[in-house]
């Protein structure tokens, strides 16, 4: 079947990959365990079959998040896949001492699971530098350089190209087209 064509690319293209590494990180698919069931390909069952242990990355709350994480675990749990710690993502940079260590001695207590870090909401990391990316990708700008340390919002004012300038280039102009057609429309309502 198709699926187990997949899964059997997948477990060859991660053996080539850890034959090369020390550590290998897989991102898995989605925000939680479960993603991928109805195909066969959930992240906990995925895990499992690489074997593999999981980091489990949960929002910046306290209980909303214990709970989404407590599911998580359980999942882990269910197809046998160890649980290596846990990453808070976006915490308030006012509650990070506090979020650290209220979660940090839950999972430990009940799951014996460390916590490995918090990461604060942050401005700086929502919104990169040009220098950011510089560093990131092992470049340098081919313009800009005036702007090197300016902050942008990746959402409204920044495109990372990650496919061939002419398929990027060609969608920029099929949505500025979609954006005319649609200006066009409902200026005529």
């Amino acid at each position: 079947s198709n699926r187990l064509r997949h899964l059997e690319n997948i477990r060859t293209s991660y053996e080539n990959l850890a034959d090369d590494v020390d550590i290998l990180v897989i991102q898995g698919a989605g925000h939680h365990a479960a993603v991928g069931t109805f195909a066969g390909m959930g992240n906990a069952r995925m895990a499992r079959n690489l074997g593999g242990s999981v980091v489990l990355v949960g929002g910046g709350g306290i209980g909303a998040t214990f709970d989404e994480l407590e599911v998580n675990r359980v999942l882990c749990q269910v197809y046998n896949v160890p649980i290596s710690g846990v990453v808070l993502n976006k915490v308030q940079a006012d509650k990070v001492s506090q979020t650290s260590r209220y979660l940090g001695r839950a999972f430990s207590q009940w799951w014996s699971v460390p916590l490995l870090g918090c990461i604060p909401n942050d401005r700086e990391l929502l919104q990169p530098t040009l220098h950011d990316l510089e560093s990131l990708f092992e470049t340098s700008l081919v313009s800009g350089s005036k702007s090197r340390f300016r902050r942008y919002d990746v959402k409204r004012n920044m495109a990372v190209v990650t496919t061939s300038l002419t398929w990027f280039l060609d969608d920029i102009c099929c949505n500025r087209e979609e954006d005319e057609n649609q200006q066009q429309k409902d200026v005529a309502k």
